[in-house]
């Protein structure tokens, strides 16, 4: 069992999570996210900036199977 927090969104999200050493692998990365947290997001992207804004689009469940 792990826990991830982002305390820019509020989010807190406990389960099983798959773990990888992307800085070790040469990754610039400090992580990847997939599914279970993409599921709970808007991203929007601005081409003028190049940036990306992840706002969070509905309440996360507090356990993740």
């Amino acid at each position: 069992m792990a826990q991830i927090s982002i305390p820019e969104l509020q989010v807190v999200l406990s389960g099983r999570f798959a773990g990888v050493h992307l800085f070790a692998g040469g990754q610039p990365h400090g992580a990847l996210i997939g599914r279970t947290l993409l599921r709970l997001v808007t991203m929007v992207y601005n081409r003028v900036t190049g940036s990306v804004s992840i706002l969070l689009s509905r309440p996360p469940s507090l356990e993740i199977p």
